[in-house]
């Protein structure tokens, strides 16, 4: 049984997956669903939702591969409440993270949104929404460069009794 108060834990396999060795708790609890990045040096950056509420952003670092973990930081003005995180970079721009999920905003519903940082989530761009339909749920996306350097993107967006495969096409 999954009762709040939620955790965020990092897990590390040296056999393919085999077995897993619990390196250490990113937040004791308090936290819901996040996304993870490896930055280079062994840096990790976090991004963290509130696990009931919905109200938060946060973000939180580590200069040793997660053994120790910095300040947990309040994002919320700069983020939004971002739900289903995910952070990626890709092979043509190695020192540009995006971040993409859910922007929930209260009596509108939720959009997907899209960020970039150039200096490993220091700062981030202003909201990206590639598409301008508000669901009552919306997420778990997955973005991908084209060869032309456009971006495709593909997120759910709908409810628990129907939903739709939304498609996005759109450029830097």
């Amino acid at each position: 049984d999954y009762e709040p108060p939620f955790k965020t834990v990092l897990y590390t396999s040296a056999n393919d997956g085999k077995s897993w060795i619990h390196v250490s708790d990113i937040t004791p609890s308090g936290t819901g669903e996040s996304a993870l990045a490896y930055l280079d040096g062994g840096e990790l950056l976090a991004v963290l939702g509130d696990d009931i509420a919905g109200e938060k952003t946060y973000l939180r670092r580590s200069q040793d591969r997660g053994k120790n973990w910095g300040e947990l930081q309040d994002v919320t003005d700069t983020l939004g409440v971002l739900g289903r995180p995910k952070l990626q970079t890709f092979p043509d721009e190695p020192n540009r993270l995006y971040l993409y999920g859910r922007d929930h905003i209260r009596g509108l519903g939720g959009y997907t949104v899209l960020y970039y940082s150039d200096d490993k989530g220091v700062t981030w761009s202003k909201k990206f929404y590639p598409g301008v339909i508000a669901y009552p749920d919306t997420g778990y996306s997955a973005l991908e460069k084209r060869t032309d350097g456009n971006f495709y993107m593909l997120s759910y967006g709908g409810t628990s009794a129907w939903a739709n495969i939304k498609e996005y096409i759109f450029g830097k």
